[in-house]
């Protein structure tokens, strides 16, 4: 009896056992290929004695005069870097010939690597190269496709709105001798404190900008329009709380500012 109890418990273990993760079976690339490819390891020996013998002419061996030294020697110094550039070549061009005899068109990614599971004994080495090819698409027929062509209609105040533009593009700015006002180009020279301190940023000379045209705070804009040219005015200014500079944001400092030029906006003729 104990045993029968003993062997139900096991059998509820085992069916609570968490049970194994099952691998992931990746998709296969739908895009990728390979191609086998073999070379003649008679035709690789005979161009890696050719090039030895190329290394041999040229190298200088200590005792030996140039091309003079013995050919296990040269073999010795540059048989793996001929050998692996006689291969890589051999396999390249054979390589490109497959790919251009099945009309493959190759995207990229090309990995060769020796191809293990091929036969020893032959007279040929194998490899194996996988690489992707462009996806084919088909091109739908658009010969029944209709085509909307939409018409904008050209209206007088579109051409004057467009010749506004232009003008403003090309405008120049002229000297004048009263207080600033919406469109002028007033240069300045300012000043801001924060708790009776300089902060970074807050201090230039002989700056321009357009008055009306959103380049600097409203409140900043607000005290320069009306100066003119040398008058001085100092005046508070708060921050917004989402001011890009988190020392400032949202915190009232002090600006004192002096008008060096105010300067007319003139629109050129038509």
């Amino acid at each position: 009896m104990a045993e029968t109890e003993d062997k139900k418990v096991e059998e509820v273990k085992a069916e609570e056992a968490p049970k194994a993760v099952e691998a992931v079976k990746e998709e296969k690339n739908p895009l990728e290929r390979t191609l086998e490819i073999s070379i003649s390891r008679e035709v690789m020996e005979r161009e890696v004695a050719r090039g030895l013998r190329e290394k041999g002419r040229k190298a200088r061996f200590h005792g030996f005069r140039p091309g003079k030294a013995p050919a296990a020697m040269v073999a010795a110094a540059f048989g793996p870097e001929v050998e692996y550039d006689v291969i890589n070549r051999m396999v390249s061009e054979e390589y490109a010939k497959k790919a251009s005899d099945e009309k493959l068109d190759v995207a990229g990614g090309l990995n060769i690597v020796p191809n293990d599971k091929a036969p020893k004994d032959d007279d040929q080495l194998h490899f194996t190269a996988y690489f992707e090819v462009f996806p084919e698409i088909e091109v739908p027929s658009l010969k029944d496709v209709e085509v909307v062509q939409y018409e904008c209609a050209l209206k007088d105040e579109n051409v004057e709105k467009t010749l506004e533009v232009m003008r403003k593009q090309r405008s120049t700015y002229e000297k004048v001798d009263r207080a600033a006002e919406d469109t002028d180009r007033v240069t300045v020279d300012f000043k801001g404190t924060l708790n009776g301190e300089a902060f970074k940023g807050g201090t230039a000379e002989n700056y321009p900008f357009v008055l009306g045209a959103g380049m600097m705070l409203p409140e900043f804009e607000k005290a320069v329009r009306g100066l003119k040219e040398g008058e001085t005015k100092t005046f508070p200014l708060t921050f917004p709380e989402k001011y890009p500079s988190q020392e400032l944001a949202g915190k009232e400092v002090s600006f004192e500012v002096t008008v060096k030029e105010v300067a007319r906006n003139v629109l050129p003729e038509l």
